[in-house]
């Protein structure tokens, strides 16, 4: 496939609930390595950057094999900061720096360590046999966690449905619409950040994986969760 395939980890140095959680240790590897490694096995990726305001994390990325073209400013680093002005920051300068522009960009959280090169070439190879704007890993939201079983807690203190008719309905038919959250990957065109203001565009599809291949490290507990799939998964 003769296409420019650009994949970004953006690994923040800051964070709160976990000190350094896009390196925290998982099976004696820093998460963020799992992702570099998975993207490094992929058949469709031909560049892996780590797009971080962090030294260190910078070395750790470049041991791993990843590029670090630049260190991120500090106003693009702060707790509120989205993704969509580091991506612009990001692809401005390879376009001014280098005259690199992708074809697609595969985006990936330092965070998600159990994402595979499969889910990843499977996400990429959608996106262009159909020429889509965007392509996204899923999984199929746990009944519990369902929209139409969330609450709210009122202004009076009282709990009540987010979504009261339709949770009736749901109660009545036994019927609700699956729903699907993001897993690990996003595939896109750059062009989506200025055309659609955002990373998914309006032709997006998305590859469905288990809810098993989607853990995001945000606390501690989701690294002893991740460390156990990860470890029966090498067992297997």
């Amino acid at each position: 496939m003769n296409k420019k395939v650009l994949a970004t980890i953006t690994a923040r140095g800051g964070s709160k609930r976990i000190l350094k959680k896009s390196i925290v240790s998982l099976l004696g590897k820093p998460s963020m390595v799992w992702v570099i490694e998975a993207l490094k096995k992929s058949k469709m990726v031909n560049r892996v950057i780590v797009d971080t305001d962090s030294e260190e994390m910078a070395e750790v990325g470049r041991r791993a094999g990843a590029e670090i073209p630049f260190i991120r400013p500090a106003h693009l680093a702060e707790d509120n900061t989205g993704h969509l002005p580091v991506l612009k920051y990001e692809l401005e300068f390879l376009k001014e720096k280098e005259e690199y522009v992708p074809d697609a960009v595969v985006l990936i959280q330092p965070t998600s360590p159990l994402v595979s090169s499969e889910e990843i070439d499977a996400c990429v190879n959608l996106f262009f046999s159909e020429d889509l704007d965007s392509v996204e890993s899923v999984f199929e939201v746990p009944t519990h966690f369902h929209p139409y079983a969330q609450r709210i807690i009122n202004k009076d203190g009282y709990t009540e449905f987010l979504f009261a008719e339709e949770q009736k309905l749901w109660k009545k038919t036994g019927q609700k619409p699956k729903t699907y959250t993001i897993a690990n990957v996003y595939c896109f065109k750059p062009s989506n950040l200025e055309k659609f203001g955002a990373i998914q565009g309006e032709k997006s599809k998305s590859i469905i994986v288990h809810q098993s291949q989607a853990v995001d490290i945000d606390e501690p507990f989701d690294v002893s969760v991740a460390e156990a799939i990860k470890k029966s998964s090498l067992s297997a």
